[in-house]
């Protein structure tokens, strides 16, 4: 994730260690939260935005 928001140029958020230490935080405390609390997860780690799609309009 750090890594993503290091090569980002849309914008600068998570390029100061404070900020990066803020989302590491965030990944480690408030995630499982969402988690926990989602009816679903789509993982877009490794997929394309095609399967990405095809599993959103699966679930319509």
């Amino acid at each position: 994730m750090l890594d993503r928001v290091a090569k980002r140029t849309s914008h600068n958020y998570g390029k100061s260690p404070e900020e990066q230490a803020e989302i590491i935080d965030s990944y480690y405390n408030v995630l499982p939260l969402l988690e926990k609390s989602s009816d679903i997860i789509i993982d877009t780690t490794h997929n394309s935005v095609e399967v990405v799609a095809k599993l959103l309009r699966a679930l319509l």
